[in-house]
């Protein structure tokens, strides 16, 4: 009689571990269908378009690089500043580098 019952509790210990076994083996989400483009994919895709920094309306990439491209170079172009007032900047970067050494002036 405890032959039946070493048996039972075999079978029971064996059906509950196939039931754990095959939950825990199983996905726990399905994958998206192969038709779909992946989120991922999409992230990484550049817009046909760019925002203007001047007016905010939506350039064509073309418009848009040649907008950045006029903008960087009237950057580089210098400020027309009078001869006194450039002496006054650099007299006064002369005294901010002394005031590091003489804080008196």
């Amino acid at each position: 009689m405890d032959a039946g019952r070493g048996w039972a509790a075999t079978l029971w210990v064996t059906a509950w571990m196939a039931v754990a076994g095959g939950a825990l083996a199983a996905p726990p989400y399905e994958f998206p269908p192969a038709e779909e483009t992946p989120e991922e994919v999409l992230r990484l895709e550049e817009p046909g378009y760019g925002n203007s920094a001047v007016s905010g309306e939506r350039l064509s990439l073309g418009d848009y690089a040649r907008l950045q491209s006029e903008l960087q170079e009237a950057q580089k172009t210098e400020p027309q500043i009078s001869p006194q007032l450039q002496n006054l900047i650099f007299l006064l970067r002369i005294r901010k580098f002394l005031r590091t050494f003489v804080p008196v002036i």
